[in-house]
């Protein structure tokens, strides 16, 4: 009669749920976690979600109970049971798991409360924005979004806790907010413009306090602001009376109508993780080298209010080519900047050299382009056909109109690198670097030395050599945008 029950009262819940999806940030990729709603409470499949954390489950079919190990814990959830094991201590989720289609569903908001201490981290949920945010455990500011409204933009930066604020507006349509008591992990704060209206997000920890601030692209003329809750968040509401609701459709792909600035950068260290790239005589790797670079670099255009930085990898990490991609779409980057040292069976070759994508017209640049695509070939079957041009790789790009600015970054770039180090200037030179291929906006890769030359190999593994090679790339950046804002100047008077 008992198990009678139970299923009687798991076909009543099933019949009365809709299914629904979430996104969980803060683990890599966003996850999708499937949702569904009983009442007015929000559960999650516990599946997908403890899958994404590391967890492993075990459905026990007798007891109807959900075993998970996660973080040296075990975890034991029985269906219609309010209470659950940690371990050997009883906790209460208030609202028992229930079942939908195949799966034991968990309430979102109790759980990630009970397993703040696990998990190391605080796990914030945005009903509104269909997200699971992870921060790291300490900080009290989450994360900013940014949503277009019928008469505006609303702005918003989640909180774990209510914290008193002020906000004012400074020179620049600069929107600061500053956070009494709050705390912040600089580097997860979004800084990808999520509308073209927003040119750039960024965050900063004082003493006694945190700052966002977010560089809105047009004039701030009227603005409100309040507090909302479930999740925390501040609310800033910015008038925008001229704004046409039918822009919303694909405003991704909108260029603003006036000159457009360049300044998103997206910075691209090559390889890393599994994927050493090329590797010195002496054991100096291409992935280390490149990535040094690649956060000087992101440092120094930070200082600069110009420009805001994205990198495609900031530690030692695997990042595949589809995902390199995306993170320079999603920042809607203006330029893409991948970073390599270059490598020859010629012990003697030398010299920095700056490639765009195209058809690779000479050996040594199908040479390089079939090393830097290397670590890739999985994910690009066709490269291993035997097309020794990789006509696949250049196909869309020749079709875009990014050939002759990347051409154009290459020179300067490289114009840089020549008047700065003390080494050969190889040039500019092109190939079908699939990286580059992937990003919409112009690219360049950079070859800063070769790992393979004894020489260049020990001057890699000098502070003071990679610091010159990153004062290059920037001055190069700077030149570039400059030139690319004169033009359109230019053209904005003249028409």
């Amino acid at each position: 009669m008992k198990l009678l029950r139970l299923y009687f009262f798991i076909a009543l819940v099933s019949a009365s749920l809709q299914a629904d999806t979430i996104f969980l940030e803060g683990y890599g990729d966003k996850q999708p976690i499937r949702k569904t709603t009983a009442g007015n409470i929000d559960y999650f499949s516990a599946s997908d979600f403890f899958h994404v954390i590391g967890g492993t489950c075990k459905w026990l079919a007798p007891e109807n109970r959900l075993e998970v190990d996660l973080a040296s814990h075990r975890l034991s959830f029985q269906l219609a049971n309010p209470f659950f094991l940690r371990d050997s201590e009883l906790r209460h989720l208030i609202y028992p798991p229930i079942y939908y289609v195949d799966d034991i569903y968990l309430p979102v908001d109790e759980s990630l409360r009970l397993l703040e201490d696990i998990l190391g981290q605080v796990l914030v949920y945005d009903r509104r924005q269909r997200a699971l945010v992870a921060t790291s455990s300490g900080n009290s500011i989450v994360r900013v979004t940014v949503e277009q409204k019928l008469n505006g933009i609303l702005l918003e930066i989640v909180l774990t806790e209510r914290l008193e604020y002020d906000v004012f507006v400074t020179e620049g349509n600069w929107i600061n907010v500053t956070i009494i008591g709050g705390t912040v992990d600089i580097d997860q704060i979004a800084r990808r413009r999520s509308l073209p209206q927003v040119r750039r997000i960024r965050a900063f920890q004082f003493e006694n306090s945190a700052q966002v601030s977010i560089k809105m692209r047009g004039k701030v003329k009227e603005y409100h602001h309040n507090y909302a809750a479930a999740p925390h968040r501040i609310q800033i509401s910015i008038e925008d009376l001229e704004f046409e609701p039918e822009e919303l459709e694909g405003f991704a792909d909108v260029q603003p109508k006036e000159y457009d600035a360049i300044d998103i950068i997206v910075i691209d260290a090559g390889h890393g993780g599994r994927y050493d790239g090329a590797v010195g005589k002496g054991g100096l790797r291409e992935k280390d080298v490149v990535l040094d670079i690649s956060l000087r670099l992101e440092e120094l255009l930070d200082r600069d209010l110009r420009f805001t930085p994205v990198l495609t990898r900031r530690k030692d990490m695997t990042v595949e080519l589809e995902q390199r991609a995306l993170i320079a779409n999603d920042a809607r980057g203006d330029l893409f900047v991948s970073i390599h040292v270059n490598s020859s069976k010629k012990r003697k070759a030398n010299g920095c050299e700056t490639f765009f994508l195209a058809a690779a017209t000479n050996d040594e640049a199908r040479v390089t382009e079939l090393l830097e695509n290397s670590d890739f070939q999985l994910e690009l079957p066709e490269a291993s056909s035997g097309n020794k041009d990789l006509d696949f790789i250049v196909m869309d790009l020749l079709q875009t109109e990014y050939v002759h600015q990347s051409r154009q970054l290459a020179e300067i770039i490289q114009g840089c690198l020549q008047a700065r180090l003390n080494i050969k200037s190889r040039g500019i030179n092109q190939a079908g670097f699939a990286v580059l291929n992937r990003v919409n906006m112009p690219s360049v890769l950079v070859e800063c030395a070769f790992i393979s030359n004894k020489v260049e190999e020990k001057l890699l593994g000098q502070a003071d050599f990679r610091q010159a090679i990153t004062e290059s790339i920037y001055q190069g950046i700077v030149h570039f945008a400059e030139l690319y804002d004169r033009e359109k100047e230019i053209n904005a008077i003249s028409r």
